[in-house]
């Protein structure tokens, strides 16, 4: 898949391009939990967001991304952990 790609780019774009289906691309949470790996900000940053955009808001996705929180202070990491939840928390509500 090309989040496993070498090129950084194509990287990012293909996050972007999955977050933007939101819960249509929930068949692809677990390569983007696999890819919460990566060490470059930017990212790790999109990945999160996606996450909140993609997955399901099981307590098992809040968990990833709270010890991914707590292991990883940076601003742009902060800031797309609350992006996350409030797209997870919409969801949420949606569903009600």
């Amino acid at each position: 898949m090309m989040l496993e790609g070498k090129n950084p780019l194509i990287r990012e774009n293909a996050v972007d391009v999955l977050a933007s289906f939101g819960p249509e691309a929930a068949s692809c949470e677990a390569q983007l939990m696999t890819a919460l790996a990566s060490d470059g900000l930017l990212f790790r940053a999109k990945v999160i967001e996606a996450i909140g955009q993609v997955a399901k808001p099981t307590p098992t996705v809040r968990e990833r991304l709270n010890a991914l929180g707590e292991a990883d202070t940076r601003p742009a990491i902060c800031i797309a952990l609350q992006w996350a939840h409030k797209y997870l928390d919409a969801q949420i509500k949606a569903s009600v």
